[in-house]
């Protein structure tokens, strides 16, 4: 039995009353949860969990804005990782949940979702009893910022391909395919020193020193298998 300095104290983080109003009245059905502070913003949110050091923040996926809670969250876990997110949300949006997990939440639950559920979670969190180990939860995290940072990268050098020309593109395939400045000379016709400029041209446009850099950055982020699924 949890004595009342052992109890797990929960911050809520809702931009609407009623919903902090809500979970306040789940967490103080719960004898072994105490309620340390409810927050109606992001800065708030952060505010509260410095000075109060809850061992779990409820925390509501948008409230001032789309992402108001994974940007709260992010801060929160960096200046305390012990501190737990669980993310409150109305819908099980993927590209939000994504987000809110490479920010370092724990867990998510559903607003609608029965009482017993919702405190399951938070004791789960808690205990470090999630369906997935905790040491998992963290290599999950750790390949969604990786996917995501990716994402990012492959976005970007598709926006930098598109300002080559028909000529610089073709010649930029050519070496991703592994053929030589020569052998690409011979096959456009062209002489050897005009390959060259054209490459130069290409390493600029694409913000790389060298071809190798250039090509290790496609290969990595198999630019051309993204770029041929575009529609035509």
């Amino acid at each position: 039995m949890k004595t009342e300095s052992s109890k797990i104290k929960i911050l809520i983080c809702d931009d609407l009353q009623n919903i902090i109003d809500y979970f306040s009245m789940i967490i103080q059905s719960d004898p072994a949860l105490e309620l340390v502070g409810t927050a109606h913003s992001a800065n708030e949110a952060i505010a509260l969990s410095e000075a109060k050091s809850p061992d779990i923040v409820l925390m509501d996926i948008q409230m001032e804005n789309g992402e108001a809670g994974i940007l709260a969250t992010k801060q929160i876990k960096e200046k305390n990782p012990k501190i737990k997110v669980i993310i409150v949300t109305v819908h099980e949006e993927d590209a939000l949940l994504f987000k809110a997990f490479s920010a370092g939440a724990e867990d998510y639950i559903i607003k609608t979702q029965p009482q017993e559920t919702i405190l399951q979670s938070i004791h789960d969190v808690y205990h470090n009893q999630l369906a997935l180990r905790p040491e998992i939860a963290a290599k999950l995290r750790e390949e969604f910022i990786r996917l995501q940072k990716k994402q990012s990268s492959l976005m970007y050098t598709i926006n930098l391909v598109s300002h080559l020309t028909n000529a610089e593109f073709e010649i930029l395939r050519m070496l991703y395919a592994g053929m030589s400045r020569r052998e690409i000379s011979k096959k456009r016709f062209v002489e050897l020193t005009t390959i060259n400029t054209q490459v130069a041209k290409i390493l600029s446009k694409m913000e790389c020193n060298s071809t190798k850099e250039l090509l290790r950055t496609l290969k990595e982020l198999n630019i051309f298998t993204y770029i041929d699924q575009i529609p035509k």
